[in-house]
C-alpha cells in the first residue's frame, strides 16, 4: 500500500472515530433527555393526582358531614312539628348550623308540596321550589339513605349552587318532604387556589352528569357548562368506571394533563357523584425540559461543528506537510538515481540498436521481462524476437526511423523466453548511426483494454452480452437469415417470482439467482446462439439458424427445465424462480428489428398472464391481445391513491401514448426526438415531485425509493441514443412501460399509502 493510500485510510479512521465519539455522545444526550421527560411527566402526573386526593378528601369529609346533619334536621322535624313556634326555633336553629358551616351556604326544609317552611334565609320562607331537581329527585324515588346531589343551578338570590338533599318519610310511610342543603362555591374555590402551585393550573367541580359547577381559574370554560360531550374527558373518565383517571390531549384549544377524580364516598349513598378535574398545560409542564434539551442539543451541534472543523483544518495541514515532503523525498531520489548509470536504474526497456539491426547495448529489465540473460540478447538480431504478424509492420517503421522519422506509439509483440509474446510499446529516434529506443511492457494496459471493450458490450452483474452488443447481433442475424433464407428465433424471457426473493432474502440473493440462471441459460444453448440481459430480470435469446419454429419451444422448454431446480443463495438457504417466456420467429412474426421484439414481449406477456412458467409463440396470440400488451396502463391497479401522483402518472400515460403512436406512424425524427425529451422532462419532473413528498412526510423509504429514480433517469440517454438510430424503437418504449409499472407497483403504492396513513393520523 503507498504513503498515499495509508495517509487516506489513516484521515479516515481519525473520521471515523470522530463521528463514532459524537454519536455514543449523542445518544447518550438523548437517553438523558428521554429519560428526564419521563421523569417529569412522571413527577407531573403523581403531583396532579396528589392535587385531586386532597380535594377528594375535604369533599368527601364535607358530604358526610352534610349528609350527617340533614339527617339529625329531619330527626329534629317531628319535635318542631309539634311546637307552637317550632318553625322559628328550627330556623334559628338552620342559621346556627349554616353559620358553622362555612362549605355550606344555606340550609331548609321543604314539605311534601315543595314549598319551604323554614330555612336559614329567610328571604326563601314560604317559596315554592317544587320545580327543582333537588326536590323532584327524592318526590319520585324517595329513599330516606339516599343523598341526592343536584345539578348545578342558579338560585333565586343569583349564585351558582349546588344542593344536597334527604327524603323526609311521613307516619305513613309516604313522602313528606325534603330536607336541603346549598353549597357554598367560595368555599370550594379557596381550596382550589391553595392547590395551586402552578399559574396554568386549572381545577374545576363537576355533577356527575356533565354540568360544571365550578371552575379556577374561572376563564377557562363557563360555570354551567355540560362537559359530558361524545369524546371529551370526562365522558371518557365516566364511561371507565375508575376512581381515577389521567388523560392527555386537547381541551378548550390547548394540549392539556388533566386527571379526573370521582367523589362518592364509599358506604356512603349518593345519588350521583361529584366529578373532581385538575389539568395543567402541555407547553408550561414541559417548558423547563424543552428549554434544557434545546440548549444541550445546541451546545452538542456546536461541539460537533467546532470538532469537525478543527479535524478538518488540521488534516489538511497535515496533508499539505506530507505532500511537501514526498516532493522533497522525490527529488532527493531524482539526484541519485541521477548518480546512477541510467541503464542500470531505468525501469524502462532501455536499448541501443545499430544500423543492422542488432542490440548494441540494452538495460537489465529486458532480462525481467523476456526471460533472456543480457549476454543472450547483446548482439542478437532485433527482428528475431518479433512475432510474425508484426514483422511486416515492424520493418515498415523501421525504414522510417533510417530515413530521420522518429517513432512514438509504435506497438507490436515480443516473445518472451517460454515462447510467450508480450506487448511492447516503442518511442526511438535515429542518431549517428545507432537507433536510440525506450520501449514499454503494455500487456497489463493491453488487457484493461480488452476488459473495457468487454464491460462496454456485456452486462456487469452476468457476463452476458448487454443491449447495445444485443442489438448487433440482433442485426446481425437478421441480416444473415434475409441473405440464407434462414429462420431464427427470438425469445424474451421474464423471470417470475424473482421480486420475492429480492424482498425476502436482499439484492444480494437476488444477484446471485440472476448469476445462477444466467450460467444455466448459457449452459443450455448452443455456442452460435445469444444469449443477453436487458435489464433487470429481463433476458432475450437469440436462436440462429433453425430447421422449423418448433425447434424454438423445445429450446425453451430446456431453458425452462434448467432454471427450475433451487438456486442455493446464501447460508444454504434456497429460493425458486420460474420464466414466462415469449417466442418471435423470424420472418413468421416479423422481419425487422422492432417487429420481433414487440412481438416476442407480447407473447411473453401473454404468457404471464396465462399463469407464468411458460412459454407461449407469437402465433399463438391474437392481435387484441398484442394490442393489450401495448397498452399504457393506468387503471385502478395501478392508482396510488395520491391525487398529486396520479395526475403525474397520467400525464406520462399519454406522452408515452403519444411517442409510441408517432413511432407507429413513421412521423419525422426529429419530432420523436422532441416527444422522447418531453417524456423525460416529465418524468424527471414527477420523480423530483415524488422525492419532495416524501421529504414532506418523513418517508423511511426515501433512499431506496430515490435510487430506483436516479437508475432509471440513467438509463434514459440509452434508450434515446437506441430510439434516434432506430434500434427497436417501440420496443424500447415498451421498455419504459416495463420499468414505470414495476416502479408503481413495487415503490408508488408503499408510498401512497404511507401519505394516506399519514393525513388520516393528522
Amino acid at each position: 500500500m503507498n504513503n498515499n493510500s495509508l495517509r487516506t485510510s489513516r484521515f479516515t479512521r481519525e473520521w471515523v472515530i470522530f463521528f463514532f465519539c459524537f454519536a455514543v455522545m449523542g445518544s447518550w444526550l438523548g437517553y438523558v433527555s428521554y429519560d428526564e421527560y419521563l421523569r417529569v411527566d412522571t413527577l407531573e402526573r403523581e403531583r396532579l393526582t396528589d392535587n385531586a386526593a386532597v380535594i377528594h378528601d375535604h369533599i368527601s369529609h364535607q358530604l358526610i358531614s352534610i349528609g350527617t346533619t340533614l339527617s339529625s334536621v329531619r330527626r329534629n322535624l317531628d319535635v318542631w312539628s309539634q311546637q307552637q313556634d317550632g318553625m322559628s326555633v328550627a330556623h334559628e336553629h338552620l342559621k346556627s348550623l349554616s353559620d358553622a358551616m362555612p362549605n355550606v351556604h344555606s340550609i331548609g326544609i321543604l314539605d311534601a308540596d315543595g314549598n319551604v317552611l323554614t330555612s336559614a334565609k329567610k328571604e326563601v320562607i314560604g317559596k315554592n321550589f317544587a320545580y327543582r331537581e333537588y326536590f323532584q329527585a327524592p318526590q319520585k324515588n324517595p329513599d330516606p339513605d339516599m343523598l341526592y346531589i343536584s345539578s348545578p343551578f342558579q338560585s333565586v338570590l343569583g349564585r351558582w349552587t349546588l344542593t344536597l338533599s334527604r327524603a323526609v318519610i311521613g307516619p305513613d310511610g309516604k313522602f313528606a318532604g325534603v330536607v336541603t342543603a346549598s353549597l357554598a362555591a367560595q368555599e370550594f374555590n379557596v381550596l382550589m387556589q391553595a392547590i395551586r402551585y402552578s399559574p396554568d393550573l386549572w381545577s374545576a367541580v363537576i355533577h356527575g352528569d356533565g354540568t360544571l359547577f365550578l371552575s379556577s381559574p374561572d376563564h377557562k370554560e363557563p360555570i354551567g357548562m355540560n362537559m359530558a360531550t361524545p369524546g371529551s374527558f370526562f365522558s371518557r373518565h365516566i364511561k371507565s368506571n375508575r376512581e381515577v383517571s389521567i388523560f392527555t390531549g386537547y381541551a378548550a384549544g390547548e394540549e392539556q394533563m388533566v386527571v379526573l377524580r370521582t367523589i362518592q364516598p364509599a358506604k356512603f349513598h349518593m345519588d350521583k357523584p361529584i366529578i373532581f378535574k385538575v389539568a395543567r398545560e402541555i407547553d408550561a409542564i414541559y417548558a423547563e425540559w424543552k428549554k434544557n434539551t434545546l440548549r444541550y442539543s445546541s451546545l452538542y451541534i456546536l461541539l460537533v461543528l467546532v470538532g469537525a472543523g478543527g479535524l478538518f483544518f488540521s488534516q489538511k495541514k497535515r496533508r499539505f506537510v506530507e505532500r511537501e515532503t514526498s516532493k522533497a523525498e522525490a527529488l532527493v531520489r531524482a539526484a541519485r538515481r541521477e548518480l546512477e548509470t541510467f541503464f542500470d536504474v531505468s525501469p524502462d526497456l532501455l536499448c541501443m540498436v545499430d544500423l543492422d539491426g542488432h542490440f548494441r547495448k540494452i538495460s537489465p529489465s529486458w532480462t525481467k521481462l523476456l526471460g533472456y540473460s543480457l549476454k543472450e540478447l547483446e548482439g542478437s538480431a532485433f527482428m528475431d524476437y518479433v512475432h510474425p504478424t508484426d514483422v511486416a509492420a515492424t520493418k515498415a517503421i523501421w525504414l522510417k526511423q533510417l530515413n530521420g522519422e522518429a517513432v512514438a506509439g509504435f506497438t507490436n509483440r515480443y516473445r518472451r523466453q517460454d515462447g510467450a509474446y508480450c506487448f511492447i510499446e516503442w518511442c526511438s529516434v535515429c542518431r549517428e548511426n545507432t537507433i536510440y529506443a525506450v520501449a514499454r511492457d503494455v500487456g497489463e494496459r493491453k488487457e484493461t483494454e480488452l476488459k473495457l471493450r468487454f464491460m462496454a458490450y456485456h452486462d456487469g452483474l452476468t457476463g452476458l452480452p448487454n443491449r447495445q452488443l444485443f442489438f448487433d447481433r440482433l442485426a446481425r442475424s437478421i441480416s444473415n437469415a434475409k441473405r440464407n433464407k434462414k429462420q431464427f428465433g427470438l425469445l424474451f424471457i421474464d423471470l417470475d417470482g424473482f421480486k420475492q426473493v429480492n424482498d425476502r432474502y436482499g439484492h444480494e440473493a437476488g444477484d446471485i439467482t440472476l448469476q445462477t440462471v444466467a450460467d444455466r441459460f448459457v449452459s443450455s444453448l448452443r455456442e452460435n446462439d445469444t444469449v443477453a440481459r436487458m435489464a433487470g430480470d429481463e433476458f432475450v435469446v437469440i436462436l440462429n439458424d433453425l430447421g422449423n419454429a418448433h425447434e424454438a419451444g423445445y429450446v425453451a422448454r430446456k431453458l425452462l427445465d434448467a432454471i427450475a431446480p433451487a438456486i442455493v443463495i446464501a447460508d444454504g438457504m434456497e429460493c425458486h424462480v420460474g420464466a414466462s417466456i415469449g417466442i418471435a420467429i423470424f420472418p413468421d412474426n416479423g422481419t425487422e428489428m422492432d417487429t420481433l421484439l414487440v412481438a416476442a414481449d407480447a407473447a411473453m406477456y401473454q404468457c404471464k398472464k396465462n399463469g407464468k412458467n411458460n412459454y407461449m409463440f407469437s402465433g399463438d396470440i391474437s392481435s387484441a391481445e398484442t394490442n393489450e400488451a401495448d397498452l399504457i396502463f393506468s387503471d385502478e391497479l395501478h392508482k396510488v391513491g395520491v391525487r398529486e401522483i396520479d395526475e403525474q402518472h397520467q400525464v406520462i400515460v399519454n406522452a408515452l401514448s403519444n411517442l409510441s403512436a408517432a413511432i407507429k406512424n413513421n412521423i419525422d425524427e426529429k419530432e420523436i426526438t422532441l416527444l422522447f425529451d418531453e417524456l423525460g422532462r416529465l418524468i424527471s419532473s414527477h420523480f423530483l415531485s415524488e422525492e419532495n413528498l416524501m421529504k414532506r412526510y418523513a418517508y423511511p423509504g426515501l433512499e431506496s425509493h430515490k435510487a430506483e429514480h436516479e437508475y432509471f433517469l440513467a438509463e434514459i440517454p440509452n434508450v434515446k441514443m437506441k430510439v434516434s438510430k432506430g434500434f427497436g424503437e417501440l420496443f424500447m418504449v415498451r421498455l419504459i412501460r416495463h420499468y414505470l409499472m414495476h416502479h408503481i407497483l413495487k415503490e408508488d403504492k408503499q408510498l401512497g399509502e404511507f401519505i394516506r396513513q399519514n393525513d388520516i393520523k393528522g
